[in-house]
């Protein structure tokens, strides 16, 4: 897969902006940019998502109910500029299952991601905006909240969040490897550390100055969160799988691209037959277990 970075540097992230709300019109209640192209990263597919009023826009009835039943749906946005061709990943939801996602989701895919640091790019008015800020501390907490059972009786602030983003990528079959949880934390460590000040008392946490903390919690409490976590693991599996599938429906070349960021991000590679890259729902099984058995998921 060949990334155009330059030229996006350019237009980002107007055009692709634009290019959204022209598509999907008064159906976007908000768009957020998120992920490594925040921090600077310009070997990748910069990734938005795209909030809707409801799902009636969507192209047929089976992605309007795969919305619904497996959210998000994922989609490629290719755009051309000066002859050069440049992508962006974008999924997609509704404001009120975002909101049941985020405050009630057993599963931490939403509710992790949307506790790290966005841009809300656009908002449709300032309702919209109170409700996004809302979703967005409840999932910081959330996120905080369901680390504390996993981690030591006295911590620091960054080592809060590492066990976190542990446990939560552990959560899902995932490329990234334990430098990346390093690396967004170390990029992130002001705003991590604000956010566990912010929530301490929400989280019953004491504080020991210079961003350390103790937890006192029973034994109880742990073994019901680490019991939470292995089953959040074991239902991340059979997601992650689904996902996979369905984004085969709604995704451009999916396995091309799942190629791409195993070997981006594990330096494992693989080549996909053609057979394979035309129906990968069908073909890709045996290649995607060979990966899997090289330590390409984490």
């Amino acid at each position: 897969m060949t990334l155009s970075n330059q030229p996006l540097e350019n237009w980002w992230p107007n055009e692709f902006l634009a290019a959204i709300i022209e598509k999907y019109g008064d159906n976007v209640e908000a768009v957020i940019l998120y992920g490594s192209w925040l921090r600077g990263k310009r070997d990748t597919l910069p990734d938005f998502y795209v909030i809707f009023t409801d799902y009636d826009q969507l192209p047929s009835l089976w992605q309007k109910v795969a919305n619904q039943l497996l959210e998000p749906n994922v989609y490629q946005l290719g755009l051309s500029k000066r002859n050069v061709q440049c992508s962006a990943k974008y999924a997609t939801i509704s404001l009120k299952h975002l909101e049941k996602k985020t405050t009630t989701g057993f599963h931490p895919y939403l509710w992790a991601r949307f506790s790290q640091p966005c841009s809300i790019l656009y908002v449709k008015n300032e309702k919209v905006q109170n409700t996004l800020n809302i979703l967005i501390g409840s999932s910081e907490k959330r996120m905080m909240r369901e680390a504390l059972g996993m981690s030591p009786k006295s911590f620091t602030s960054t080592q809060l969040w590492e066990t976190a983003l542990t446990l939560t990528y552990g959560a899902e079959l995932r490329a990234e490897s334990q430098d990346k949880i390093t690396l967004i934390v170390n990029h992130y460590q002001d705003y991590f550390e604000s956010k566990v000040t912010q929530h301490s008392d929400t989280l019953g946490l004491s504080g020991a100055g210079n961003n350390e903390w103790t937890f006192e919690c029973s034994n109880k409490y742990r073994l019901k969160t680490k019991l939470r976590w292995k089953a959040r693991r074991i239902l991340g599996i059979f997601l992650s799988i689904a996902r996979l599938l369905k984004a085969t429906s709604t995704f451009n070349q999916p396995l091309e691209y799942l190629l791409w960021k195993i070997e981006r991000h594990t330096g494992i590679k693989e080549n996909a037959t053609a057979l394979q890259l035309k129906y990968p729902l069908i073909f890709s099984w045996p290649l995607i277990w060979k990966i899997f058995r090289r330590g390409g998921f984490k």
